[in-house]
């Protein structure tokens, strides 16, 4: 998978690249966030979104460095939201390529 060299952003995909994204069934609180990515480009830096309806609700920076962890969120998500991940380049050009990618959401359920 690659951040495109135009655009400089990537939907997260599942399984055989289909696109990833959380029904939500009930609600919760989003209480960790992490990502975790083989070599990447050095110099470039990346901003994770987990977005509901289009819009950010949290993010999580790798700048220069191939993970990062926030386990401090307390995010609220409602029962019928739809939560999706996308990786956005926010310095360097050109296509990115991981050989894979890992991010985790942690959510409570209420």
């Amino acid at each position: 998978m690659k951040v495109p060299a135009s655009g400089g952003s990537l939907q997260m995909t599942g399984a055989g690249s289909t696109g990833a994204g959380v029904n939500m069934l009930s609600a919760g609180t989003i209480t960790g966030l992490s990502i975790a990515v083989d070599v990447a480009d050095g110099s470039n830096n990346y901003t994770l979104e987990i977005r509901r309806g289009g819009a950010a609700i949290v993010t999580l920076t790798l700048n220069g460095v191939t993970s990062n962890r926030n386990s401090a969120l307390s995010v609220a998500v409602l029962a019928g939201d739809i939560l999706t991940a996308f990786l956005i380049r926010t310095s360097g050009v050109g296509a990115s390529a991981f050989s894979e990618e890992h991010v985790v959401l942690e959510i409570s359920l209420t």
